[in-house]
């Protein structure tokens, strides 16, 4: 988790609260990350009979899991902390 905070949070939630829910989401960033970056390794892979129709599939798929990944980090925002963007966890 990124040690940046601020001195707020969403509204009922304590600091504490809040960059303890923050932490639990940027489990979740880093996965749906790793998830994105395997789904295009995919995409950039396929071959056989099937590429074409295995290829377009993919990609929509990356742009799903790209937006929950956008929405992941703006709550973690709201919640008062910075979402890193490198792909190490600390």
């Amino acid at each position: 988790m990124s040690d940046k905070h601020a001195d707020y949070t969403v509204p009922g939630v304590s600091l504490e609260s809040g960059r303890e829910l923050a932490g639990l989401l940027q489990a979740r960033l880093h996965a749906l990350n790793d998830l994105q970056l395997a789904l295009k390794h995919v995409h950039w892979n396929v071959v056989g009979p099937n590429f074409i129709a295995v290829h377009e599939m993919i990609d929509p798929q990356v742009e799903k899991v790209r937006g929950f990944a956008d929405e992941v980090a703006e709550r973690i925002a709201t919640l008062g902390s910075a979402p890193p963007a490198s792909p190490v966890s600390s």
